[in-house]
């Protein structure tokens, strides 16, 4: 069985080959997990926070490493991060923000992120 990673509107394969879908279709996927040669995985679009926390805690990542990074950030970003970090009960990983952060605590590849999501998804 291939395994493919389902990301907004593309698939990466094992085999690092990527197909292309047209939108988040739902029926595509369904039509995938049928045809037993493709295990689909889907990333979520958003994670809650505390999610967010304990898949950091499982990567070795503090909350004071966290805070380090919000607090080299500029302002307004700066802000905007601390409120971000403080007060989100949900996550999305199209938040250009949150990219920002992530690739500064180490997840700089968009497979980096998919499998963030995929591992804080089942926390």
């Amino acid at each position: 069985m291939q395994t493919c990673i389902y990301s907004n509107s593309m698939i990466l394969r094992k085999d690092k080959k990527t197909v292309n879908v047209n939108d988040n279709n739902l029926a595509f996927i369904a039509k995938l997990k049928a045809s037993g040669f493709v295990e689909v995985v889907v990333v979520p679009d958003t994670i809650t926070a505390v999610q967010l926390r304990l898949q950091l805690l499982t990567d070795g990542h503090t909350a004071d490493q966290v805070n380090a990074v919000i607090n080299a950030l500029p302002d307004p970003q700066k802000a905007q991060a601390e409120i971000l970090w403080e007060y989100s009960t949900e996550v999305h990983r199209d938040n250009p923000l949150l990219q920002q952060l992530a690739v500064a605590v180490g997840y700089a590849t968009p497979e980096a992120m998919d499998q963030f999501f995929i591992s804080a998804s089942k926390l």
